[in-house]
């Protein structure tokens, strides 16, 4: 092998250790923990005990083994359902199961052994829910039901996060600047431009300081994400950067089954009715169509899985404007100190449908109309 392939090797190597070490910095950000105490029958702990975490879904397996204090902890899982095996020689296994991990979650599970043969099987089910001892953070997750169930006008899925406490939206119109698109969210009092957003750990903040945004003012759509935790306060130092608060996305992936979703979102102007200024006429046509589809399966079952989604928006929509017009006299020529070469540009603008606003004109109003047409 000659010298410039070794060289060209080494900086491969380097460059996808680099990379692994970066995507495992942002999974510590959105991925769960399991952790806990296995203990005996008498309260005595047991170390060496070997302990599994199963993803049910997609069927890895992440282990660990208790030190001598009884402790363990699995980190990196995805948040999703699982089971905890937990065995020893001399005790019966224990399976503990109906474990639901959110993301982000720090999750603290006991288990307790029973001496017997290690073939022997005890099955928990219905365990008490999870508590997350080892957090001070203020936070709160958006599921995945609460997502698809509420209504949500232009599905934007980062609306929800203001159903938490102290975050509201922060509706600033500025048609001057591009900065206000995207959704502006105001976290105990801090500007908008202080939060940070994250999607499966890396980051997803604009340059305006809101969440990056594509026609739809969302970065993915609403089938695509499985949950997303809003931390207001006192939040660790894994995510930095953000002063006001953070929000911290998870996509949905593939699993063992083959999963998918169709969908179509309407909304037109068919129940509107008329603003004060649509005088005479129906309200301005409206037609919002959002749809897609999500598809998801195994490549290889327990091993390799995929997951893609895409979403169109089409929007057809009329605006109400109202502006001042020369009135009907004035298009026809029929004032006589208007000169007559300006009823081709007269006839420009659309006709008066409005209230006569001309007797409220002062006279030096009028008197500067006169000039610029004369």
């Amino acid at each position: 092998m000659s010298r410039t392939a070794r060289y060209r090797i080494r900086i491969l190597l380097t460059l996808t250790m680099v990379a692994g070490a970066a995507s495992s910095g942002f999974a510590q950000i959105t991925s769960a923990s399991l952790s806990g105490t296995v203990k005996d029958q008498t309260g005595a702990v047991l170390p060496g005990v070997d302990v599994g975490v199963k993803n049910l879904e997609t069927g890895e397996t992440r282990s660990a083994v208790t030190d001598a204090s009884g402790l363990y902890t699995v980190t990196g899982l995805r948040p999703g359902k699982y089971e905890a095996r937990a065995s020893l020689q001399g005790f019966a296994t224990v399976v503990e199961s109906g474990i639901t991990l959110v993301v982000a979650q720090q999750a603290a599970l006991n288990i307790t052994l029973t001496i017997g043969a290690t073939a022997e099987t005890l099955t928990v089910i219905g365990a008490s829910p999870l508590v997350d001892t080892q957090s001070a953070a203020m936070s709160a997750v958006v599921t995945e039901k609460t997502i698809e169930q509420l209504p949500l006008n232009g599905r934007n899925y980062i609306d929800l996060a203001t159903l938490q406490p102290g975050v509201t939206n922060f509706n600033e119109k500025d048609s001057t600047s591009s900065s206000n698109r995207g959704t502006k969210l105001n976290i105990n009092g801090m500007s908008f431009r202080s939060n940070s957003y994250l999607i499966d750990g890396a980051n997803m903040r604009g340059y305006a300081g809101t969440a990056t945004v594509s026609a739809a003012e969302t970065t993915l759509g609403v089938e695509t994400i499985q949950e997303f935790r809003v931390v207001t306060n006192a939040y660790s130092a894994d995510y930095g950067r953000a002063m006001g608060g953070v929000i911290s996305l998870v996509t949905k992936s593939g699993t063992n089954k083959l999963h998918g979703t169709g969908f179509e979102f309407l909304r037109n102007s068919a129940m509107d009715a008329r603003n004060f200024f649509d005088r005479g006429a129906d309200p301005p046509p409206f037609t919002r169509n959002q749809f897609g589809a999500t598809a998801g399966g195994p490549i290889r079952r327990n091993r390799l899985f995929f997951f893609g989604g895409v979403e169109r928006l089409q929007e057809d929509l009329g605006v109400t404007q109202v502006t001042t017009v020369p009135s009907l006299a004035a298009r026809s020529g029929a004032l006589g100190a208007i000169n007559p070469l300006a009823k081709p540009y007269l006839d420009l603008f659309p006709a008066p449908n409005g209230p006569d606003v001309g007797a409220a004109f002062s006279r030096r109003a009028r008197t500067s109309f006169k000039a610029a047409w004369t």
